[in-house]
C-alpha cells in the first residue's frame, strides 16, 4: 500500500492510506493534504496526534469540500467537542462543519465499500487505540474451484451464490503503544500491511521505551518470527534520530523481516 504523511514523536503524526480512503491521526495537516483527508481515525488525545483536527475541518470548508468525518475513541467525546468549541469561540462563534463517530475497544465501525474499522486496546501513557481495517474479499466456494470461467459467469448471472465472503485484515495502524498490543492481539501480526510505531532505538533501551508507552526496535527483533505481514511501515521515531540513525536501526532487524520493513 502507498502511505503518505509524516510521523515524528512529539512533533506530529498523520498517515494517509488513499487506497482505503482513510487518514490515521491528524497531528499535522499541510493544506495540500486536506483534500484527501475525508475520514480520520484518531487513536488518542495527545496533541501530536489530534492537534490539527479543527484546522482540517476549517480548510476543507474553505475549499468547498465535504466536512471531514472523525472516528474517535468514545472517551474523547467531551474533550473533542470542547476542542471545536474553543476554535468556534476564537472564530467569532462560527461552527466548523464536521461529523463524529465514537468507537470503543472491541467494536467495529462499517466504512462502506466492504470495509470495517476495528478498535484494539493499545497500551500508552494515556488511553489509546490501535486500529485494524478489514475488507470483505470474495473467494470461490470449494465446489466451484476449477470450473470454467464461462460456467462461473453463467452461474453468477443466474443468481447462484458461488463465492464465500471472507473478512481479511488488510491494514493495521498501531498508534502510540507498547509492544503489548501485538502480544494481546496476535491477529495484528497477520495484517497485510502494518504501520507500527518504533519510537526508540540506539542509545535508548527497551525499558525506556516501555516507560514512555512506546516500542523499541529490539522488541520487534525479539518477535521477528511472529510478523506475518507482507509489509511493515515503521513510524513515529523520536525527533532525536536522523535519517542515518534510522537506516542503522533498520539494518539491525534480521532478514527476512528486514526485507519487509521500511520507514515512512
Amino acid at each position: 500500500m502507498q502511505l503518505f504523511g509524516e510521523s515524528v514523536s512529539g512533533i506530529g503524526t498523520r498517515i494517509q492510506v488513499l487506497e482505503l480512503g482513510l487518514t490515521f491521526d491528524i497531528g499535522s495537516c499541510p493544506s495540500g493534504a486536506a483534500s484527501t483527508a475525508n475520514t480520520v481515525c484518531v487513536t488518542h488525545g495527545h496533541m501530536d496526534h489530534i492537534g490539527q483536527a479543527a484546522y482540517l475541518a476549517s480548510i476543507r470548508e474553505l475549499s468547498g469540500l465535504a466536512p471531514p468525518h472523525f472516528i474517535i475513541p468514545a472517551w474523547l467525546e467531551g474533550p473533542f467537542k470542547a476542542l471545536f468549541a474553543a476554535h468556534q469561540g476564537l472564530d467569532g462563534g462560527y461552527e466548523i462543519p464536521h461529523t463524529v463517530t465514537l468507537i470503543n475497544v472491541g467494536e467495529k465501525v462499517s466504512l462502506g465499500r466492504g470495509l470495517a474499522l476495528e478498535a484494539f486496546q493499545a497500551t500508552h501513557r494515556i488511553p489509546a487505540l490501535t486500529y485494524g481495517v478489514w475488507r470483505d474479499q470474495k473467494h470461490l466456494k470449494p465446489e466451484y474451484v476449477g470450473r470454467p470461467g464461462a460456467e462461473l459467469g453463467a452461474l453468477r448471472k443466474s443468481g447462484v451464490a458461488i463465492d464465500d465472503v471472507v473478512p481479511t485484515l488488510v491494514f493495521a495502524f498501531s498508534g502510540d503503544t507498547t509492544i503489548d498490543v501485538f502480544d494481546n492481539n496476535p491477529v495484528l501480526y497477520t495484517a497485510k500491511t502494518l504501520a507500527t510505531e518504533v519510537t526508540f532505538f540506539g542509545d535508548y533501551k527497551p525499558e525506556d521505551a516501555r516507560k514512555w508507552g512506546h516500542i523499541h526496535v529490539q522488541e520487534l527483533i525479539n518477535r521477528a518470527d511472529k510478523f506475518q505481514n507482507e509489509e511493515i511501515i515503521l513510524t513515529h521515531p523520536s525527533a532525536r534520530y536522523d535519517a542515518k540513525m534510522k537506516a542503522e536501526a533498520l539494518a539491525t532487524i534480521p532478514t527476512p523481516l528486514r526485507e519487509r520493513c521500511r520507514w515512512l
